[in-house]
This record gives structure tokens, C-alpha cells and sequence, in this order.
């Protein structure tokens, strides 16, 4: 069985950490035991008329009152985005769903009104299966089909920088630029295109090349060659002991062409925690700004 949670808000809200992980078919499960633990947050989520029921309650948690307060607290984190939003209401009105509550209700109905203990009990072990993982499991495949048909697998994840290529005048002067600023060695080397040099960083690959010669047809519409390859563009590299990278920068006559190397705390003043970091230019023109970080 999925587990008991204290209050039903808390399987609307690990539905909603799951669905922005993109883990739909957790995102479905949760809600769906939400939807049995108390029937009124999805409807006023979604800004339907929630009408109390005569039912029977397992407690205060699953009245009205307490939807009430749920959206009060958590409203905002379901309806301050459209992808959660849709995704709540395709699952609160999937034709499976609405049978299965259907039921329910009809079944709270009964157990309100059962006449002895025996019934009673009977009906609560019934009600406890609405919430097995394995009834969910066996019914989620149908519901997910019409989810994902509907393009709502979940939130897309933000796109992972994974390669930068930098072209270079002198691909030559421009590796060993970079050798010695970072003290690293090109993970792979290749004389193709006039050059071309791999460096791993945290996250992405800085790459150099020497294709810095547009085609004749110019298929991308690039426009003509700017004097500086390097024109507007900052590339911004945080470090850890920014001192380091400072003492090799002047050890190899690299010029230094802004700077803060001071903190607010050292200096004394009120912008206490200021960025420490200075400023390069590369053989192509690229500016780079090494910033301390951690």
C-alpha cells in the first residue's frame, strides 16, 4: 500500500514534487490517494463547487475545512504554473478516476449509515483497498496513456550546456592561452578545421577551433566576420581559490584587465560578501571573467 500520511495535503504535495521530476507515474499515484484521503482539495484547486457530502470521515483532515486550508497554504505552488495546473485537472477528470471516486463516495455513503460494527468493518477494509499500490498499479496504465497522448509526461528539464566552441584566429595561441590560465590539458586535440582542442570543465566542454572562416553561401545567415571574434561575449568561469588562478595569470604575463579582489568585509564596507574575481582577454578577443566561488 502507498503509506498512511498524517494529513491527505501530503500526497498532493509529493504528487507535485514528483510530476515537477518528471516521475508521472508517481505524480498519478499520489494523487490519486489524495483524491480518496479528502475529496474536496483537487475541486477547489481546479475551482469547482465543492459541495460537503454526507459521507463518512476518517477524521477532520478529510472534511472540507481542511481543503480549505490546504489551498490556502499550498494553493499558489499548484496554480503559479499552467503544465502543473493541467496536469492536476486531466488526472481530477480522467473518466477511470471519476468512476473509482464515484464509487468511493458511494461507499462512504454506506459506511455513514452501516447499521453495526460488522458491516462497518467490513466496508473499511473495502475503502482501505481504493489506496493499495497494487489496485492503483494494475489501474494507472490506461490513465497514463491519455496523459502522455495529451503531452503532459511533465515539466521539460531545462537544457544542460554540454559543449562551447570558441573559434579562434591562432587556435595554437589561443590552447596554450588556455593552458596556462587554467592549468589544465586539452582532454582531446584534433588538426582538423585548422585545429581544434577539448578542455573539460565542471558541466561543459570548453572546445577551440580554428574554423573561423564562414562559407561562401553563408547557410546560417551569420553576416560578415566581426574584427574581434570575440565581440559582446563574456565567458564567465567560477573557481574555488581564486588567488591561484591569479598568480598564474601573472606568472605567464597575462594581463589583467579588471579586477575585485578585495571583499566588502575587507574593505569595511556595507556590500559585504562582493564577488571576488578578475578579468582576462584571450588571443581571439573573448573576455573571460574568473569569479571565486564557495
Amino acid at each position: 500500500m502507498i503509506a498512511r500520511k498524517d494529513n491527505p495535503g501530503e500526497h498532493f504535495n509529493s504528487a507535485l514534487e514528483a510530476f515537477t521530476s518528471g516521475e508521472l507515474e508517481t505524480a498519478v499515484a499520489c494523487l490519486r490517494v489524495g483524491f480518496f484521503e479528502n475529496l474536496y482539495i483537487a475541486a477547489r484547486l481546479v475551482g469547482e463547487e465543492a459541495h460537503p457530502q454526507e459521507i463518512w470521515y476518517p477524521g477532520p483532515e478529510a472534511r472540507p475545512d481542511a481543503a480549505v486550508e490546504y489551498v490556502e497554504r499550498f494553493g499558489f505552488d499548484w496554480k503559479g504554473s499552467n503544465a502543473k495546473m493541467r496536469f492536476l485537472q486531466s488526472v481530477w477528470s480522467d473518466p477511470l478516476v471519476r468512476r473509482e471516486l464515484e464509487n468511493f463516495i458511494s461507499l462512504s455513503r454506506a459506511l455513514e449509515r452501516a447499521p453495526d460494527e460488522r458491516t462497518r468493518n467490513k466496508l473499511l477494509d473495502e475503502r482501505l483497498r481504493y489506496t493499495d499500490r497494487g489496485r492503483i498499479d494494475a489501474t494507472q496504465a490506461e490513465i497514463l496513456c491519455r496523459l502522455r497522448g495529451g503531452d503532459l509526461a511533465g515539466p521539460s528539464q531545462p537544457p544542460v550546456l554540454d559543449s562551447l566552441y570558441l573559434a579562434a584566429a591562432d587556435p595554437v595561441e589561443s590552447v596554450e592561452f588556455y593552458r596556462k590560465l587554467l592549468n589544465i590539458e586539452p582532454r582531446e586535440t584534433s588538426r582538423q578545421a585548422r585545429g581544434c582542442a577539448e578542455f573539460e570543465l565542471s558541466g561543459f566542454k570548453l572546445v577551440i577551433h580554428g574554423l573561423d572562416q564562414q562559407s561562401e553561401e553563408d547557410p546560417f545567415g551569420l553576416g560578415p566576420r566581426p574584427a574581434s571574434l570575440g565581440w559582446g561575449s563574456v565567458l564567465v568561469l567560477g573557481v574555488q581559490k581564486l588567488d591561484g588562478y591569479l598568480e598564474q595569470a601573472r606568472h605567464h604575463e597575462i594581463e589583467i584587465l579588471d579586477s575585485e579582489l578585495e571583499t566588502g568585509e575587507a574593505m569595511g564596507l556595507e556590500t559585504a560578501g562582493t564577488t571576488r574575481f578578475f578579468v582576462v582577454k584571450d588571443p581571439s578577443g573573448y573576455l573571460i571573467q574568473l569569479e571565486e566561488r564557495g
